[in-house]
């Protein structure tokens, strides 16, 4: 999985504002607690938004979305 684009993330987070907040409250937690799993939370939040949103042209670079990891404290 790539790192996907610092616009689709921000994409991601303003449409997780308005339609996913469990989803947002998940990436924050991994990636602000644990920063060495930013890109991979990047992606996962990313792949979720293309998925609600049926962008298909970059979905396809993407394996399916998985639950981000919690982070322990």
């Amino acid at each position: 999985m790539r790192n996907p684009t610092v616009t689709d993330v921000r994409a991601a987070v303003r449409w997780a504002l308005s339609h996913d907040l469990a989803a947002l409250r998940d990436y924050r937690e991994v990636a602000l607690l644990e920063p060495s799993a930013r890109w991979q939370a990047d992606a996962t939040l990313v792949a979720r938004w293309q998925q609600a949103t049926g962008n298909a042209v970059t979905v396809a670079w993407t394996r399916d979305p998985v639950p981000l990891p919690r982070a322990t404290r």
